[in-house]
Order: structure tokens, then sequence, then C-alpha cells
């Protein structure tokens, strides 16, 4: 499944800026903190869309989609 996530801001515990579209086989919902991996490294990332339709996703990034790590721990 494909998913859109906003990462979390540097420094803050807030989320924001454009979507990034994830692969993933985590039963993932919309709201959900996961990990995701980022040119800088793994952070933080927020679901706000699940089933993206993959013809939705420009085709020169379908074969370049990162993959959704786990879920963030809770606390």
């Amino acid at each position: 499944m494909v998913c859109n996530v906003i990462l979390r801001k540097s420094g803050e515990n807030n989320y924001g800026g454009r979507p990034y579209s994830y692969e993933t086989d985590l039963d993932v919902k919309v709201d959900d903190i996961v990990v995701c991996p980022t040119a800088g490294g793994l952070t933080y990332g927020k679901v706000v869309r699940v089933d993206v339709p993959m013809e939705e996703i420009d085709p020169r990034w379908r074969d370049k989609l990162r993959e959704i790590v786990d879920f963030a721990p809770e606390g």
C-alpha cells in the first residue's frame, strides 16, 4: 500500500509541509505516527492519507518510493 505522510518539523513536535509518498505493509491509519527514512536519516511522520492509487504517483518516482520503517514508539 502507498500512503502519504507529512514529516515532523526539526526540533519540534509539529508536523507539516508537503506530503511524501511511502510504501508500507503495516496496517496504518490516518493520524498514525510512523518512522520514515529521509535523505537526512530516520524521522517521524504523520500519516495523512492511505491507499493512494499508484496512478497518482509521478512515474519518475514510482520505483524510488521508500518504505515506512515501523510505527513510532508511544510516549
